[in-house]
C-alpha cells in the first residue's frame, strides 16, 4: 500500500541527525521466514551494535530465537478486535472479530503487553490516550472511511458483525491492472 515512488527512493542509514539502532522491538517475528533475503536480517540481528532485542509473538518463530526477551502474545482467537478483508478477489469486508477462547497460559494481547511496559515507563496514559480496548476497536471503525461514506453505522456493524463494502457501480470504467 506504500506509494510506488518509495521503491526508488534512496534511504540513508542512519538518517541525518538520528542515532543508529541499538534496540529492536519486534511484534511480528517472521522476517526470517516470510521475507526475501532473510540472511541480511539474521546478520543485522547479530550486529554488536544491537544491544537488546524484544520479541512479542504467539509462536516461537525464527526471529524470536535472536531475542533477549520474548513476550507470550495471544492469537487472534483470544481477543476481541475489528478486522478487514481488503485483499479478497471479489469483495472488501469489515467485521467484528469476537474472542473464541480465553487467553492461554500467561499470554497477553499485543496491546496489553505494550500497556504493561508503558506503565513501567510512566507512559501508559500517553500510549492509551485514555481509551479502553473497546474504544480503540470503535476508533478503528470510525477511521476506516466507512462512516464518512455513509455505508453503515457502528450500531449496525455491531449487530450484524460484518459489512460487505459494495462494488463501485462504475467499476467497469476503470482500466484493468497490469
Amino acid at each position: 500500500t506504500a506509494p510506488v515512488e518509495d521503491q526508488f527512493k534512496k534511504y540513508v542509514y542512519p538518517a541525518e541527525g538520528c542515532s543508529e539502532i541499538h534496540m529492536i522491538w519486534t511484534d511480528t517475528p517472521c522476517l526470517l521466514t516470510c521475507w526475501n533475503d532473510s540472511n541480511r536480517n539474521a546478520e543485522a540481528y547479530q550486529s554488536p551494535k544491537i544491544e537488546f532485542m524484544l520479541a512479542q509473538h504467539p509462536w516461537l518463530e525464527n526471529d524470536c530465537l535472536f531475542a533477549d526477551i520474548i513476550l507470550p502474545i495471544n492469537t487472534k482467537f483470544e481477543e476481541d478486535d475489528i478486522g478487514a478483508d481488503t485483499v479478497s478477489m471479489h469483495f472488501d469486508t469489515i467485521f467484528i472479530s469476537d474472542k473464541c477462547i480465553e487467553p492461554l497460559g500467561e499470554s497477553k494481547s499485543d496491546y496489553e503487553a505494550v500497556c504493561a511496559i508503558a506503565e513501567k515507563l510512566g507512559l501508559l496514559e500517553e500510549y492509551t490516550e485514555g481509551k479502553s480496548v473497546d474504544e480503540w476497536i470503535k476508533c478503528g471503525f470510525d477511521t476506516s472511511g466507512v462512516p464518512e461514506a455513509g455505508l453503515t453505522s457502528w450500531e449496525e456493524l455491531k449487530k450484524k458483525r460484518y459489512y460487505v463494502i459494495p462494488t463501485d457501480p462504475d467499476w467497469e470504467t476503470y482500466p484493468a491492472g497490469l
